[in-house]
């Protein structure tokens, strides 16, 4: 990034936060990720009736997600009822029999808002929390950069303004861990990476892999086995509780799990992407257990293969030891990535605290967050490549009539389906080599990096 284009954004740094404020707000109420959003609608149906939210099989998160949206809907339950949350359209009802594609709830603008604003309220302690942690390793210059980096990335308002999905939480809990493991807090890393992994159980995996830090970060061998064991058991703790309520809430089990199991070679953001590819599809119909397979152990290895990565870094690539922890946690997730059964364009916020502190240390760039983040955010658009007009079905609410959006699916529907789905398998095909090549692309760039740590290219006067 150039001298120019930073002081600007610096010297206009608070305008351009509430730039990105009011993007959000705007697009919080009028639009909704039709087919997801329905999914926290009846979560909040459930818990107002008081059938359990796991009992209709349409909530298919953790116990730790469920938690966190019971706090969230629980007083929307008790002052309101679902006649102010959305309305059922025989116009979608039609459309989502015929294409599979939608759900003939269309959510209220109000609904809309009481979901979404808490996920902007977790974006500004998320970058809150970055800000405590890398506060003294990085200039203010560069800390504002960053977040808006984060702020005005359009996949991150792309998933809480329109997609409306809960990964902020669990982002915000691993990066709460982050900053007390940096300062050698190890209960409260434990304690928040466990939470974290109640949520969706990626950062479990990360585990192992900041248990070998906790023995780097230690010294004395006493010292380093208490501490570990306080990290472990502070890890296991949520861990635990999580699967107490499993066993009291057997439904649940099926839902936690259903994202880490590979039941097919399906294709997205994953190795899987071949599937679009067509003189490939053949050999993948013959194979598509076995790959799926492969696929399945390949991420169950992840964790080892973190561990046995750390040594290798610590010795092979000493200039990374100050951002061992970053850049070990960033290629662990780019491996699930990879190995998923399925890997949505959501996803990559998992990666962008890691990849927000190494761009602050020069050893990624801000375009790379940028490449990865537009490759992530054309598969949303190849969802909806027949019309995007489907995403602002709240629109509904203000007088704009469904039928018209419903009207351009309707002319490309035939009996067998969508008859130019070929659209989907060309968009998802170049976002998923785009996504996977800028993984390859960041971690190459990460690894040749070699210059000296706290390089200013600006004197402290631009701190301001």
């Amino acid at each position: 990034m150039s001298k120019k284009i930073g002081k600007f954004l610096v010297r206009n740094f608070w305008l351009l936060m509430a730039l990105g404020l009011l993007i959000r707000l705007i697009l919080a109420g009028i639009s909704a990720w039709n087919n997801d959003i329905r999914v926290w609608y009846q979560f909040a149906a459930d818990l107002k009736s008081g059938v359990g939210v796991y009992t209709n099989k349409t909530f298919s998160y953790p116990p730790g997600l469920a938690l966190i949206l019971g706090i969230i809907y629980l007083p929307l339950t008790i002052f309101s009822g679902p006649d102010l949350w959305g309305k059922f359209s025989v116009v979608v009802d039609k459309l989502s029999v015929q294409s599979g594609l939608f759900h003939p709830i269309i959510t209220s603008p109000f609904f809309n808002y009481y979901t979404k604003i808490p996920l902007f309220l977790a974006e500004i302690a998320l970058m809150y929390i970055l800000y405590l942690t890398y506060r003294t390793e990085f200039s203010t210059y560069k800390m504002k950069i960053l977040a808006l980096v984060f702020y005005l990335n359009p996949l991150v308002i792309f998933i809480n303004a329109i997609h409306a999905q809960l990964d902020i939480f669990v982002v915000l809990a691993l990066a709460a861990s982050i900053l007390f493991f940096k300062k050698n807090h190890f209960l409260w890393a434990g304690l928040l990476l466990g939470l974290a992994t109640t949520m969706k159980l990626y950062p479990g995996f990360l585990f192992l892999a900041y248990l070998y830090l906790v023995f780097v970060q230690t010294s004395g061998r006493t010292r380093r086995v208490y501490q570990a064991l306080i990290f472990s058991s502070a890890f296991i703790a949520p861990i635990i509780v999580m699967a107490a309520f499993m066993i009291y809430q057997p439904s649940s089990v099926v839902s936690t799990f259903a994202r880490v199991n590979t039941i097919g070679f399906e294709g997205s953001l994953n190795l899987a992407f071949i599937n679009y590819i067509p003189p490939l599809v053949p050999f993948i119909s013959r194979n598509s257990a076995l790959l799926a397979l492969i696929m399945q152990y390949g991420l169950y290895a992840v964790p080892i293969f973190g561990l046995l990565l750390l040594p290798i870094t610590i010795k092979k690539l000493p200039d990374l030891r100050t951002y061992l922890l970053e850049f070990v946690s960033l290629i662990i997730i780019f491996l699930i990535f990879l190995l998923s059964s399925r890997t949505n364009p959501n996803y990559l916020i998992w990666a962008l605290p890691f990849l927000l502190a190494l761009a602050a240390a020069e050893v990624v760039s801000i375009a790379n967050i940028f490449s990865i983040s537009l490759a992530a955010l054309l598969f949303y658009f190849g969802i909806h490549s027949l019309s995007i007009k489907v995403l602002f079905l709240p629109l509904a609410y203000f007088g704009y009539p469904v039928q018209s959006i419903a009207n351009q699916y309707y002319r490309m529907l035939a009996i067998n389906g969508l008859i130019n789905a070929k659209i989907y398998a060309d968009v998802f095909l170049v976002s998923a080599i785009w996504f996977i090549t800028s993984q390859f692309s960041i971690i190459y760039r990460a690894v040749t990096f070699s210059r000296f740590y706290y390089r200013d290219n600006y004197d402290e006067d631009n701190d301001n």
